[in-house]
């Protein structure tokens, strides 16, 4: 059992905890960065689902390329059945960019991450910048089934 319950955290810590749960675990144990991941979101420290009419969308907004790789896996592998439940499509919030400075503009934004990432997956899922909105990453429920 992760003993975080007793540590207190704070959130711009939050982040930098799951990342090092991601590099020390992903490869031993990936239950245990899963385990990490959740007891941070259920302790509030990180948010990664936003409320939206159609139910929630995933909000990559803080995330590094790293964590949001484990929380597309995460989010795909885990909790798709519930945020697909009466939804045509499952929304990622990546930002535009806007405020992405230095090396980090120069590897691209999280949007065309996500949409590389997503084309990794077996088989591939294919998703494209929302018309009007784009910070927004869409996959139509064709993709998932």
């Amino acid at each position: 059992e992760f003993p975080m319950k007793k540590i207190k955290i704070w959130k711009t810590d939050a982040h930098a905890l799951l990342q090092s749960a991601i590099h020390v675990y992903s490869r031993r144990d990936p239950r245990q960065v899963t385990a990490v991941f959740e007891t941070l979101v259920d302790d509030k420290h990180v948010r990664y689902l936003r409320a939206c009419d159609e139910g929630y969308d995933v909000d990559l907004h803080g995330f590094t390329k790293q964590t949001a790789k484990f929380v597309l896996c995460y989010v795909i592998g885990m909790r798709l059945q519930e945020l697909m439940k009466e939804k045509d499509t499952l929304c990622f919030i990546v930002g535009q960019g806007l405020h992405t400075y230095g090396a980090t503009k120069k590897n691209g934004t999280m949007g065309a991450f996500v949409m590389e990432q997503l084309l990794k997956f077996e088989p591939p899922i294919e998703c494209q910048l929302d018309e009007e909105n784009k910070g927004r990453c869409v996959i139509h429920q064709s993709q998932l089934l």
